[in-house]
């Protein structure tokens, strides 16, 4: 234990392991990236300048996280315009898809972003979180149609532009080079 000890506190090998990692560390950040550097620097830091990221238990993204990405994509997936047909986006259009297909889209995604919530202790959060979804995307098309209003895009990019790897546009907010997606466009 007194060895593990010692070398976790030893600041050249520290040192080391950041200037190994500072080459790794990226031009842009999103805007996550950034909040996640506010809110947690140290587990930024530990993250990004170490490159060490715990695989245990704790690393599972946490439950609204999960939510929240479970959530984003099914909304993208249902009210995302297509190009095939010129109703899509369209509060009609995305109603029939809801009716339809949310019941497909629903399992899909959850077997690909949240299979955390099939777990057994996580069934009723699952069905409480499907039921409220639904309600609220219903909320959402009632609030397009009173406005008058259709989705234009989802996922717009917004601040750096990259063209093989390679940065052909910046994206500042102040002295930060910003990188990121407006999720939806109305």
């Amino acid at each position: 234990f007194e060895s593990i000890e010692k070398n976790f506190y030893d600041k050249k090998k520290i040192k080391d392991v950041v200037k190994q990692n500072k080459d790794n560390l990226s031009e842009v950040y999103s805007y996550t990236s950034l909040e996640n550097l506010i809110k947690h620097p140290l587990d930024f830091a530990i993250d990004k300048l170490i490159g060490f990221s715990g695989s245990d238990i704790n690393s599972i993204s946490d439950m609204n996280t999960t939510l929240g990405l479970v959530a984003h994509e099914i909304i993208q997936t249902l009210f995302s315009p297509n190009e095939k047909d010129l109703q899509s986006g369209y509060p009609d259009y995305i109603r029939t898809q809801m009716e339809n297909n949310f019941e497909d889209i629903f399992e899909k995604i959850i077997q690909s972003t949240g299979a955390i919530l099939l777990i057994k202790n996580n069934k009723l959060e699952l069905h409480k979180f499907k039921n409220q979804l639904k309600e609220s995307l219903k909320n959402l098309l009632i609030g397009m149609e009173a406005n008058d209003l259709h989705v234009v895009e989802c996922e717009k990019d917004i601040g750096c532009k990259f063209e093989d790897g390679k940065i052909i546009k910046h994206g500042y907010v102040g002295d930060l080079d910003i990188v990121g997606k407006v999720d939806m466009i109305l």
